[in-house]
């Protein structure tokens, strides 16, 4: 899930000719993917805690 979210986020930026992923170094790749790991963590937690209370 969150490299399906990485992926929405990234390709229009690249495709606009904003950045290009495909320099990026370690670093810039952790930066990016630690938000989108963290939001999707989230996301299921939250959803989970709704099931369980259904």
């Amino acid at each position: 899930m969150a490299a399906l979210a990485m992926s929405a986020a990234d390709m229009p930026t690249a495709r606009l000719g904003v950045t290009d992923p495909r320099g990026w170094s370690a670093a810039d790749w952790l930066s990016d993917a630690v938000p989108h790991l963290v939001y999707g963590l989230v996301t299921h937690g939250a959803v989970a805690a709704v099931e369980r209370r259904a």
